[in-house]
């Protein structure tokens, strides 16, 4: 049983043999280069980021420290954008103490702080001005306004 067998089980082991050598000797000319091509803000990047994750064996310690950074800033200039919205559309803060929890965003990025962890002030800041109702309206005009797609 299987003692002999027919050429062409022969000629296809041959081959398939010779298909894996090729792949174990040329693994880089294998590689395939994709060029992702869109407008701002349409996903290139994230598109990237998902075959990152799903394909290689996700990111580095050191991506991962870069990436925080990246949300960190684009948090605290969003809330920005929204502050400026919400002016644009003449809409006062129903609380007057939202003033300060606005100019304490405004600070922390003229310090340059933009990319740094948020200390409790900032996440105070973020969580109040975002349960501000007139805040919410701009946020709800976004579409007037360039506020970035992660801010959504």
């Amino acid at each position: 049983m299987g003692v002999c067998q027919s050429t062409e089980v022969i000629k296809a082991r041959n081959v398939s043999n010779r298909i894996d050598k090729q792949l174990q000797v040329d693994p880089k000319e294998l590689v395939q280069k994709l060029l992702v091509l869109g407008p701002a803000e349409s996903g290139k990047s994230t598109c990237v980021k998902q075959m990152q994750i799903l394909h290689l064996n996700g990111f580095t310690h050191a991506e991962v420290e870069e990436r925080k950074c990246i949300i960190y800033s684009n948090t605290v200039r969003s809330m920005l954008e929204l502050l400026e919205a919400k002016s644009d559309l003449c809409l006062e803060f129903e609380d007057k103490n939202m003033m300060n929890y606005a100019n304490s965003i405004t600070k922390h990025i003229d310090n340059g702080l933009e990319f740094a962890p948020f200390n409790t002030q900032i996440k105070e800041a973020i969580q109040k001005l975002w349960q501000d109702p007139n805040i919410r309206i701009a946020y709800e005009k976004r579409a007037d306004y360039h506020i970035h797609d992660s801010a959504s």
